[in-house]
Protein backbone atom coordinates (compact mmCIF):
# COMPACT_ATOMS: atom_id res chain seq x y z
CA UNK A 1 0.00 0.00 0.00
CA UNK A 2 0.99 2.95 -0.76
CA UNK A 3 0.35 6.00 1.56
CA UNK A 4 -0.81 9.52 0.54
CA UNK A 5 2.57 11.01 2.43
CA UNK A 6 4.84 8.83 0.19
CA UNK A 7 6.81 11.08 -1.66
CA UNK A 8 6.88 7.81 -4.60
CA UNK A 9 3.06 8.03 -4.79
CA UNK A 10 1.65 8.05 -8.14
CA UNK A 11 -0.49 11.31 -8.71
CA UNK A 12 -3.28 9.12 -11.07
CA UNK A 13 -3.93 7.26 -7.86
CA UNK A 14 -5.42 10.65 -5.86
CA UNK A 15 -4.17 12.80 -2.98
CA UNK A 16 -5.87 9.74 -0.36
CA UNK A 17 -6.15 6.34 -1.02
CA UNK A 18 -9.23 5.42 -1.13
CA UNK A 19 -8.22 1.42 -0.27
CA UNK A 20 -8.07 3.20 3.28
CA UNK A 21 -11.50 4.70 3.34
CA UNK A 22 -13.93 2.10 5.30
CA UNK A 23 -16.63 0.69 3.27
CA UNK A 24 -20.58 0.37 3.92
CA UNK A 25 -21.70 -3.55 2.23
CA UNK A 26 -25.07 -2.63 2.77
CA UNK A 27 -24.57 -0.13 -0.10
CA UNK A 28 -23.74 -2.88 -2.50
CA UNK A 29 -26.47 -4.86 -1.47
CA UNK A 30 -28.64 -2.53 -1.49
CA UNK A 31 -28.01 -1.75 -5.32
CA UNK A 32 -27.85 -5.18 -6.31
CA UNK A 33 -31.55 -5.50 -5.08
CA UNK A 34 -32.88 -2.52 -6.93
CA UNK A 35 -35.27 -3.78 -10.01
CA UNK A 36 -33.03 -3.73 -13.45
CA UNK A 37 -33.94 -1.26 -16.03
CA UNK A 38 -34.91 -3.13 -19.43
CA UNK A 39 -33.71 -1.45 -22.19
CA UNK A 40 -36.25 -1.99 -24.52
CA UNK A 41 -38.50 -0.36 -22.38
CA UNK A 42 -36.44 3.40 -22.21
CA UNK A 43 -37.05 5.69 -24.79
CA UNK A 44 -34.03 7.36 -25.98
CA UNK A 45 -34.04 10.87 -27.43
CA UNK A 46 -31.08 11.18 -29.94
CA UNK A 47 -29.94 14.80 -30.52
CA UNK A 48 -27.98 14.77 -33.81
CA UNK A 49 -25.65 18.25 -34.73
CA UNK A 50 -28.19 19.49 -36.99
CA UNK A 51 -30.49 19.76 -34.33
CA UNK A 52 -27.88 21.19 -31.77
CA UNK A 53 -27.80 25.27 -31.54
CA UNK A 54 -25.49 27.74 -32.88
CA UNK A 55 -21.93 27.71 -30.62
CA UNK A 56 -22.31 31.18 -30.31
CA UNK A 57 -26.78 31.12 -29.12
CA UNK A 58 -26.29 34.17 -26.66
CA UNK A 59 -29.35 32.96 -24.53
CA UNK A 60 -30.38 28.84 -23.98
CA UNK A 61 -32.59 26.87 -26.47
CA UNK A 62 -35.73 24.95 -25.82
CA UNK A 63 -35.06 21.53 -27.23
CA UNK A 64 -37.81 19.38 -28.87
CA UNK A 65 -38.01 15.63 -27.13
CA UNK A 66 -40.38 14.85 -29.81
CA UNK A 67 -38.26 15.39 -33.00
CA UNK A 68 -35.36 13.88 -30.58
CA UNK A 69 -36.97 10.59 -30.14
CA UNK A 70 -38.32 10.16 -34.30
CA UNK A 71 -33.98 11.23 -34.71
CA UNK A 72 -34.09 7.68 -33.44
CA UNK A 73 -34.98 6.29 -37.05
CA UNK A 74 -32.62 7.89 -38.70
CA UNK A 75 -29.14 6.73 -36.96
CA UNK A 76 -27.23 4.49 -38.70
CA UNK A 77 -25.06 1.19 -37.88
CA UNK A 78 -21.21 0.88 -38.38
CA UNK A 79 -22.02 -1.46 -41.58
CA UNK A 80 -24.11 0.68 -42.86
CA UNK A 81 -22.29 3.88 -42.76
CA UNK A 82 -19.24 1.50 -44.34
CA UNK A 83 -21.71 0.35 -47.48
CA UNK A 84 -23.06 4.46 -47.62
CA UNK A 85 -19.90 5.26 -48.35
CA UNK A 86 -18.45 2.38 -50.28
CA UNK A 87 -21.47 3.34 -52.82
CA UNK A 88 -20.02 6.75 -52.35
CA UNK A 89 -23.10 8.36 -50.78
CA UNK A 90 -22.91 11.38 -49.06
CA UNK A 91 -23.12 12.25 -45.64
CA UNK A 92 -26.81 12.79 -44.48
CA UNK A 93 -27.91 16.75 -43.27
CA UNK A 94 -28.51 15.53 -39.44
CA UNK A 95 -24.97 15.10 -39.14
CA UNK A 96 -23.83 18.39 -40.23
CA UNK A 97 -23.25 20.62 -37.38
CA UNK A 98 -25.64 24.66 -37.13
CA UNK A 99 -23.84 27.20 -38.37
CA UNK A 100 -22.82 29.72 -36.38
CA UNK A 101 -24.74 32.87 -36.27
CA UNK A 102 -23.22 35.47 -37.81
CA UNK A 103 -21.96 39.24 -36.82
CA UNK A 104 -24.68 40.76 -38.55
CA UNK A 105 -27.08 38.66 -37.71
CA UNK A 106 -26.35 38.41 -34.00
CA UNK A 107 -26.64 42.28 -34.23
CA UNK A 108 -29.89 42.21 -35.72
CA UNK A 109 -31.16 39.81 -32.87
CA UNK A 110 -30.20 42.38 -30.08
CA UNK A 111 -31.88 45.36 -31.56
CA UNK A 112 -34.55 43.73 -32.50
CA UNK A 113 -34.90 42.50 -28.81
CA UNK A 114 -34.47 45.66 -27.39
CA UNK A 115 -30.63 44.96 -25.74
CA UNK A 116 -28.81 47.62 -27.53
CA UNK A 117 -27.91 50.30 -25.47
CA UNK A 118 -27.15 52.62 -29.28
CA UNK A 119 -30.58 51.89 -30.06
CA UNK A 120 -32.77 52.97 -27.03
CA UNK A 121 -34.29 55.96 -26.89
Amino acid sequence: MIFCSDKNRPFELGPYPMERLKRDESVGVEERSKPKIAPDAQKMAYYHANMMPPPNQPEPVTVNRKEALAAGALLETPNEIIARLDEGGETPAHYRPTKSIGHEDFKRMKTDEGLNPSKSS
